[in-house]
């Protein structure tokens, strides 16, 4: 079906519906089909049930599949799910922000054809958005108040294989923040969901089914490269394996100097430096260099920098570093 090419002023509105920064549009144009900037016109900001939303669809002449359409774009993140009380399937248009994410995780090759320099303005953006929503949920948490927050939680690689093993699904997917940031060299794909409901990446069409025990194989595989397994898994519904540079969460959390709060750590690390071998594991997997190689070829701990995330501990070759329960 041939579409009627849209103007300048209707792809400006439908890029206005889709609450799509000034400064962005000319990727958001990257990010959006013609049907879909033609949906989003369609739609606007209304809730539409499924059955109703097919038949504006098929009026509209906008696809010869409506059911194609809209499974495409809930897949990319261009719809989600809403359910009435009456618990109807109904969709709605989201934003740019829940968009960029899944266009830099599940369309990668076409988002690192955008330039740096203008990816980079984007992570920027983001993250000032992101902080926004969530900057006074952490600052409670550094008051000691008892609220929620995603990724709240340094995890040890035990209680991670722990929660694993108690689930039924469980799903593989990439990280956000690493597609988005694209600065790390530490894998990627490190996302453990459980949850497979409306609005799950699972739900939309993505992700890698594994067993328990491959679970836990990759739990072990990612902490050698100095992942942190992180989150409150029965209430998030999964958990992600962090690295400093990419993690949106823990820049949140550096801005705001919420160190041991958030994420919260349960554990002191202690370096006994008589059983020390200077190997350098340490140095290599540590996110906040708190552990050290000095020009003399020996390491060195710092526990002012130490976030208490424990990955340490588990790849110590001569169990020089050890680690306490904080009271």
């Amino acid at each position: 079906m041939e579409l009627k090419q849209l103007t300048m002023e209707e792809k400006n509105k439908a890029l206005d519906l889709f609450d799509t920064p000034v400064q962005f549009r000319p990727e958001a144009l990257k990010m959006l089909s013609q049907q879909e900037l033609k949906l989003i016109l369609l739609m606007e900001k209304e809730c539409i049930p499924e059955k109703e939303l097919e038949k504006r669809i098929g009026e509209a002449g906008l696809a010869r599949c409506p059911e194609a359409l809209i499974a495409s774009a809930y897949s990319r993140a261009v719809l989600c799910k809403v359910r009435d009380e009456n618990g109807g399937l109904q969709y709605q248009v989201t934003d740019f922000y829940s968009r960029f994410p899944y266009y830099a995780q599940f369309e990668y090759e076409e988002y690192v054809r955008i330039p740096r320099a203008r990816r980079e303005l984007m992570n920027q953006w983001d993250l000032e958005v992101y902080m926004s929503y969530y900057e006074d949920v952490v600052k409670a948490k550094m008051r000691g108040e008892d609220v929620f927050m995603h990724d709240g939680d340094f995890m040890t690689l035990e209680e991670a294989c722990e929660a694993v093993m108690k689930q039924d699904f469980i799903c593989r997917v990439p990280c956000n923040c690493k597609y988005m940031m694209d600065v790390t060299d530490k894998p990627r794909d490190v996302c453990i969901h459980f949850r497979h409901d409306d609005n799950s990446a699972w739900d939309r069409g993505h992700g890698q089914r594994i067993t328990a025990e491959q679970a836990v194989e990759l739990l072990h595989e990612w902490n050698k490269r100095g992942l942190m397994p992180n989150g409150k898994p029965e209430e998030e519904g999964g958990f992600c394996n962090c690295d400093c540079p990419s993690c949106y969460p823990i820049q949140m959390a550096k801005k705001l100097g919420s160190q041991g709060k958030y994420p919260r750590a349960y554990w002191q690390i202690h370096w006994d430096e008589s059983r020390c071998i200077n190997c350098g594991r340490c140095t290599q997997v540590c996110n906040f260099q708190a552990f050290t190689m000095g020009e003399d070829k020996k390491v060195s701990f710092d526990p002012a920098k130490c976030w208490g995330c424990t990955v340490c501990t588990e790849n110590c070759p001569k169990g020089a570093i050890t680690r306490t329960p904080i009271k």
